[in-house]
């Protein structure tokens, strides 16, 4: 393992896992937070690495062969007595039944992980490490005074307690001592105390009924048991039943009942922690998933009895990511924290705000009146949200969406309410965000059938449902087809054809669209290319491009690779305005990349975005492509017709070719005439590969006045 001179000045950290994967991923996690991870694969290989660097912080996962990471802690406490032990595990829960063994560790890291739990679970680690370093440095100037409840009917063994209480130098002990189990129970619900001594046989009660009077009345109390017999049997049943320790009277002296008193409280903290850990979010505090479905479950019942309503919140914050992305993740830790705030000032104490994992909350509200009304809650906080927020020297102004359902009206349970905020909260983001929805059964059916078509759309990748139709498109100036446009089509096996505006987004969203762009690519310059040597050599073909292509950064060579060698000057590629305005000058260069290579670009939809001369004069563009919104109205809309005018002025002013879509009437190829080509049904609807062949084996010249003048289909 070698070292730089930096890795000396940054925490280190250890992780054992016998898992590669889990090795690799806790690294990789960490990897740009600045700690320097050493991984060990086994408890044999960290105690050989902690024998050569002082780690300041030591994670483990639980399960592991031979040495489990509960035992191998306690291996390693005697040479790194001050480090930070923390458990990994998958299963949280089951180190709540073990608080003797899971009191050796410091905290617990829950797999799944996430980058940002991680991290805040690791730096609590490396400041309870500092804490210990200097509490062992420095000396303490006046001893802590530790109130104990004795709870004892012997007053022999009682004084016996208190003299060795008295002995102990480090400490001072303030001890209450009482005869009887009800005495005990009044004392804690009006008093605080560090620890509890009790005896197990009392006039008012008996054995581990003792233990769980007291942990009813006071469910954080440490509890040390005395008991006359050396009975291990006894003793376990003690520390199951919530007791911290057991101790037989007469064999502890000062030091062992000292030691008995700090070990127990230091337990009893540890398994309360693993308790708030395994159901609340360790970033923020809130509630977590395993939480809110308990309170939802019970809010549900009472709510079924009493014949009342719940209401169930589902909260994304807007635009979340470009803050981590900007601004870095402690600043986002730092704002999720705060909206944490916002959101549990605006809801009453008997009501449960949950964090669910990124920037995603639910927030349970029970007993709705008119003050705590679901919509009031949720416009409370779309208010508090809107007031920027001051972190680390930046203004931040935060949104979010809101998606609201209702027992019973939309669910009777956790998953089915949860879905219907959820898909309520997605119409939210829908109509622009900041805002909140009411569940729909309406919506909610659209949504259903949106995302099983989303997963229809993936099997259709695989197994290859798309098509490719082309579209002619026809030169005015010569009347004979100078090009097709290559326009995907989804054949799905029991609905039919589906319409691109239907499946195209959904390529999009999922990123899919970059690999079905290639496919369309690939296929379509194959296609045009037999095109050419079946005898029309000059026949040019347009293909749309997608953001995500442009972004992929392997364009320019999907576009070699379906050209093939040779000139591209018959290859045209369709882009958008908007997507002229994202990373212009990296957009630029691929363009002008591309212009070298012979590919024409041509804009397309020209008109619905944002027109701007700078951007016709900056790119190396050959072609305007009118928006058919603008034509299929235009007979109807005078200021389209001279709107439609100025863009073909335009554009042979910038010895620019303009073409016109959606041409369906002569009287809108009137309009249009001074464009160099038109597109849409007047001259051709899209067609299969094997149909147009045949259509193009049989075209004559068009007569483009007689063509205007009748509005005859032209040859075909």
């Amino acid at each position: 393992m070698t070292e730089t001179q930096a890795d000396l000045t940054r925490p280190r950290i250890l992780f054992i896992d016998d898992e590669p994967l889990a090795r690799e991923a806790f690294a990789l996690s960490l990897a740009d937070r600045g700690f320097l991870v050493d991984l060990a694969e086994s408890g044999d290989e960290a105690l050989g690495l902690v024998n050569h660097y002082e780690y300041p912080v030591v994670a483990t996962d639980w399960r592991m062969p031979r040495l489990d990471g509960i035992e191998l802690v306690g291996r390693l406490r005697p040479t790194l007595p001050d480090a930070s032990y923390l458990l990994v595990t998958g299963a949280p829960d089951e180190l709540a039944s073990e608080p003797e063994r899971s009191s050796r560790v410091d905290g617990v890291i829950a797999k799944p992980w996430t980058t940002d739990a991680l991290t805040a679970a690791i730096e609590r680690a490396f400041q309870l490490h500092s804490k210990r370093t200097e509490s062992r440095l420095m000396p303490t100037e006046e001893p802590e005074t530790c109130r104990v409840l004795l709870v004892e009917d012997n007053p022999g063994d009682a004084l016996l307690v208190t003299k060795q209480l008295d002995k102990v130098t480090r400490s001072e002990y303030d001890v209450v001592h009482v005869e009887r189990l009800k005495d005990a129970t009044a004392l804690l619900k009006e008093e605080t105390f560090q620890v509890a001594l009790v005896d197990l046989s009392l006039p008012d009660a008996q054995g581990m009924e003792t233990i769980r009077e007291l942990i009813s009345v006071s469910d954080h109390l440490p509890i040390v048991v005395l008991s006359g017999f050396n009975d291990e049997p006894l003793a376990i049943e003690a520390v199951q039943a919530g007791a911290q320790d057991y101790l037989v009277k007469g064999e502890a002296g000062p030091r062992l009942l000292h030691r008995a008193i700090t070990y127990a409280i230091e337990r009893k903290q540890v398994a309360d922690r693993l308790q708030f850990l395994a159901h609340h979010d360790s970033l923020t505090g809130l509630a977590n998933r395993a939480l809110f479905r308990e309170r939802v479950s019970r809010a549900i019942s009472h709510a079924r009895r009493t014949e009342e309503q719940v209401a169930v919140m589902f909260l994304d914050l807007d635009h979340f990511k470009a803050v981590n992305d900007s601004l870095g993740h402690d600043v986002g830790d730092l704002l999720l924290e705060r909206v944490a705030d916002f959101l549990l000032e605006s809801v009453r104490e008997i009501d449960t705000v949950a964090r669910l994992g990124g920037d995603e909350f639910a927030i349970l509200i029970e007993k709705l009146g008119e003050e705590n009304d679901a919509p009031v809650v949720s416009q409370r906080i779309l208010d508090a949200l809107a007031r920027p927020i001051e972190l680390n020297g930046h203004a931040i102004s935060i949104s979010a969406s809101i998606g609201i359902s209702f027992f019973p009206d939309d669910g009777d349970s956790l998953g089915q309410l949860l879905k219907a905020a959820d898909g309520a909260m997605y119409r939210a983001k829908q109509n622009g965000r900041n805002e909140y929805q009411l569940f729909s059964r309406e919506t909610h059916s659209r949504v259903v059938k949106q995302f099983n078509l989303g997963n229809e759309l993936r099997g259709a990748v695989a197994r290859k449902e798309f098509e490719i139709h082309y579209q002619p498109q026809l030169d005015l100036r010569t009347g004979w087809v100078s090009g097709i446009e290559a326009l995907l089509r989804w054949q799905h096996p029991e609905k039919g054809l589906i319409a691109p505006g239907q499946f195209i987004p959904m390529l999009e969203a999922s990123g899919l669209i970059v690999d079905v762009g290639e496919w369309v690519l690939d296929q379509a310059c194959r296609q045009v290319r037999e095109w050419h040597a079946d005898g029309f050599p000059d026949l040019r073909l347009s293909v749309n491009l997608s953001a995500k292509q442009l972004e992929s950064g392997d364009l320019f060579a999907a576009v070699s690779r379906a050209m093939g060698d040779g000139d591209a000057g018959w290859l045209e590629l369709e882009i958008t305005e908007s997507l002229l305005l994202k990373d212009a000058e990296q957009t630029v260069e691929l363009l002008k990349k591309l212009k070298r290579r012979g590919v024409r670009i041509s804009i397309d939809d020209f008109g619905t975005g944002f027109s701007s001369l700078s951007y016709l004069r900056r790119f190396p563009i050959d072609c305007l492509k009118i928006d058919r919104s603008f034509v299929v109205d235009i007979e109807e809309a005078p200021e389209g017709i001279r709107f439609a005018t100025a863009i073909i002025a335009l554009a042979h002013h910038l010895n620019l070719d303009v073409v016109a879509e959606g041409v369906e009437t002569a009287k809108q190829l009137s309009v249009v005439r001074g464009c160099d080509g038109i597109q849409g049904f007047l001259y051709s609807r899209p067609k299969t590969a094997e149909d147009l062949t045949d259509w193009l084996r049989d075209l004559e010249v068009v007569d483009v006045s007689r063509l205007r003048g009748e509005g005859a289909p032209g040859a075909a």
